[in-house]
């Protein structure tokens, strides 16, 4: 008879299989961190066990990820690409693959059930991602969507903006698949079930849109993984909404910023207008002492005025001859009282 296995064995042995498992999950590829966790979200990777997932676990490729009925997570991949999960929902990342080098990459995820909001990253912007559901795949390039998805729904496809196109799948091998294309912000394709065509596109309810984005928002009393719940009174702490916050304080300085460059401006002005009036004033001077002088040159000049070659005497001008005078009181051409060329 075989002897027993001893207990230290057994426990040795579950220890040893647990260390494999955690260092498979180690060695997968990481594709992001988990930014924002509410209770409870799990995570199952290739070839380990299931983990809750905390705020900054490395979700890696091919791995499941699944929430509660409160429960939802943020992935922050390396490409800055976000993947935000609601409640009761199932989803796992296919493949994820981001060259930094060359900014080119690609993603692949699978959305069981629920709803999920993907913002595009670099690699959306290349390659684009794929979202696919169990009766659609949605392609997404540079943009943002929200995808959900239920039995009793099917999959509805909110666009926020970028381009997205819709394709439905075939139950069947006679189905001939259909994609709807769409770039409009705020439209929406649906599609009911296998080897149904999407549904032309159209405009997203005001009622779905919020719905969508309450399932992707933190429930009241969440903080979203967060050590310790933001209150108003920490929020003060922080000046955060007050005029000292930093938000505020930029504001303000932009504002003085502004209202200082009008000043210069109107000052600006201003003295180029009191310059434009002072140029005409003293060009409106200077026209009146010119047209004063030429009206004295076209004054006859008195009798016996000086003629071209009058005598240079000192009390006034000399003989007359037939020439007129400088034009100026007893003046000859030089122009000063008394006085004939010479001055």
């Amino acid at each position: 008879m075989r002897p027993p296995r001893s207990l230290p064995l057994l426990f040795a042995g579950a220890s040893l299989a647990a260390a494999v498992a955690l260092s498979t999950a180690a060695h997968a590829d990481t594709v992001g961190t988990a930014g924002a966790v509410n209770t409870s979200t799990s995570g199952t990777p290739p070839g380990a066990p299931t983990r809750v997932i905390e705020i900054g676990t490395q979700v890696v490729a091919n791995e499941k990820i699944q929430t509660t009925a409160t429960g939802s997570v943020q992935v922050l991949f390396i490409d800055k690409t976000t993947l935000n999960v609601g409640p009761n929902s199932t989803l796992v990342i296919d493949r994820f693959v981001f060259n930094p080098a060359t900014t080119k990459g690609e993603l692949a995820l699978s959305l069981g059930k629920g709803v999920v909001r993907v913002g595009g990253g670099i690699a959306t912007h290349s390659e684009g991602a794929t979202i696919r559901t169990p009766v659609a795949a949605i392609g997404l390039r540079g943009g943002i969507a929200i995808i959900s998805h239920s039995g009793a729904k099917g999959t509805q496809a909110i666009l926020g903006f970028g381009h997205m196109s819709v394709t439905s799948l075939c139950a069947a091998a006679n189905c001939t698949p259909t994609t709807t294309e769409l770039s409009r912000p705020g439209f929406s394709v649906t599609v009911a079930g296998l080897s149904r065509s999407p549904s032309s596109p159209g405009r997203a309810s005001s009622q779905d849109i919020a719905q969508s984005n309450a399932q992707l928002t933190s429930q009241k009393g969440q903080s979203g993984g967060a050590s310790q719940q933001p209150t108003d009174n920490l929020a003060q702490s922080y000046n955060v909404g007050t005029p000292n916050s930093p938000g505020a304080m930029i504001a303000q300085t932009a504002s003085q910023g502004r209202a200082a460059a009008l000043t210069i401006a109107q000052a600006t002005r201003q003295t180029v207008q009191q310059g434009a009036q002072n140029s005409a004033s003293v060009t409106t001077t200077t026209r009146t002492i010119v047209q004063q002088a030429l009206n004295k040159a076209l004054t006859p000049p008195p009798n016996g005025g000086g003629g071209t070659g009058g005598g240079g005497g000192n009390s006034g001008g000399g003989g007359g001859g037939n020439g007129g005078g400088g034009g100026f009181p007893g003046g000859g051409m030089g122009g000063f009282p008394g006085g004939g060329m010479g001055g």
